[in-house]
């Protein structure tokens, strides 16, 4: 086996196990501060916002408004995914190509403002795919899409910092999750029970390819 062939499986080895390490360890930790913030923070409603000293962290959990204007189908804020064939073991793959994140209106004990477009979506409240047989895209036609997002009316949590908008205090937010608040809170704890096992996985194959990248350096 040649030299280059041999780093290459060192490397390889090293870099799932790192992998490993991330998600096992300062995933788990993530996930278990989010739940940890989520549970500190009281739901604040309309009048309480606008009562919050500007910048202080603060989750509110209502619904969204009708006024919220949907930007693809019913879709208020959505992401895009890309079709792109199939992986080792015949699932499909799918890449991540655009995030449309707008202002929202959440109504809790009235209206909520997000006034930023940065915000962080997680889960879903609906999925649409494009019709027909998933398509690999080329110069002729298009990839399969699939959009995943927040439709109006439904539940959702936002956590984020108080800011001054342009009729009083809005919500700068961080996240805004497709759900409630204990629904997100019992997700991260899921999350932190999960990556461990995930990690140990990932660890334990880098360790296997690392290892074997070793054997064959040393025995030249």
């Amino acid at each position: 086996m040649p030299l280059w062939a041999k780093l290459f499986l060192l490397g390889i080895g090293l870099i799932f196990l790192g992998a490993g390490v991330a998600i096992g360890v300062f995933g788990t930790r993530d996930a278990l501060a989010r739940a940890a913030l989520a549970e500190r923070l009281a739901p604040r409603g309309a009048a309480a916002i606008e009562d919050t000293p500007v910048g202080a962290e603060v989750l509110v959990e209502g619904a969204l408004s009708p006024r919220n204007r949907p930007r693809f189908r019913e879709f208020v804020a959505y992401t895009v995914e890309e079709y792109r064939g199939v992986d080792d073991d015949g699932d499909p793959e799918w890449a991540l190509i655009d995030t449309v994140t707008p202002p929202l209106i959440i109504e809790a004990g009235g209206l909520v403002s997000v006034g930023n477009e940065d915000y962080r979506l997680e889960h879903s409240h609906a999925e649409y795919q494009d019709p027909g047989p998933l398509t690999r895209g080329d110069l002729a036609r298009e990839s399969t899409k699939r959009y995943r997002g927040l439709v109006a009316g439904q539940v959702v949590t936002a956590i984020g910092t108080v800011a001054e908008g342009p009729e009083g205090n809005e919500l700068r937010a961080e996240l805004v999750y497709a759900g409630t608040r204990a629904e997100y809170i019992a997700g991260q704890r899921q999350a932190a029970v999960f990556l461990p096992v995930f990690g140990a996985l990932f660890g334990l194959v880098g360790a296997i390819v690392a290892g074997f990248g070793v054997f064959v350096l040393l025995r030249g």
